[in-house]
């Protein structure tokens, strides 16, 4: 049975409201916070718990807080300490090959660091055949998300917000095709992995039989 007294829904659109707040807010603040404000507003709510209506606006300044603490953390997690230099890293490719004008785009994901990156490379026969689980071994210069623009496009906002720590663009002599050893990374992106191969290879007998279509024929 229902009592009156529980939370409703419309009773977490304030904190909810506030978690959003906080988010959007830090989304374009630096430095980011550190824990000791949201420790020291969440003290200070407890505190007011004679005045309910002064504990609620502590609650709500807590939980904005928090979003922002919780948002710098994660763009901190993101960020290249040393914006623009040269890395020397193993790399998976995370994600199928797309063919641009002049280069061939895919996802990394760095096997040291566990980060990933939007790379381009220069377009040849052995870029145009990298697939999802590839290893490579490369040396680029790694542009933080910050400092990436197309024009009045955000995008380095974009990949922030895919997870990505930035982009680099990697020329033909510049990497090299490795095998490594996938047990060293979590067990999502292992599992990413192989769903991605398994896609790439239900594509790739799909576009074969699309070239063949007397198969089909009764």
């Amino acid at each position: 049975m229902l009592r009156r007294d529980m939370i409703q829904p419309s009773q977490l659109l304030f904190p909810l409201s506030c978690l959003v707040g906080g988010i959007m807010l830090q989304d374009g603040l630096r430095p980011y916070l550190t824990v000791w404000p949201f420790l020291a507003c969440l003290a200070a709510t407890v505190l007011m718990w004679r005045w309910p209506r002064a504990q609620s606006l502590g609650i709500g300044v807590s939980v904005l807080v928090l979003g922002m603490l919780l948002t710098g953390r994660e763009q901190t997690r993101l960020t290249f300490a040393d914006d623009g230099q040269w890395h020397v890293a193993d790399a998976v490719v995370v994600s199928e090959a797309v063919e641009k004008p002049k280069t061939v785009a895919a996802d990394l994901l760095m096997v040291s660091t566990r980060r990933k990156v939007k790379a381009y490379f220069w377009k040849d026969g052995r870029s145009l055949a990298l697939r999802p689980g590839d290893g490579i071994s490369l040396s680029a210069r790694i542009e933080n998300t910050d400092s990436v623009r197309l024009g009045t496009f955000a995008y380095g906002r974009f990949l922030l917000t895919g997870g990505f720590t930035g982009r680099c663009y990697v020329r033909g002599s510049d990497w090299q095709p490795r095998v490594l050893p996938l047990g060293t990374l979590p067990w999502t992106d292992r599992l990413r992995i192989r769903a991605l191969r398994l896609r790439h290879q239900l594509l790739q007998r799909c576009r074969a039989l699309a070239a063949r279509p007397h198969l089909w024929a009764p």
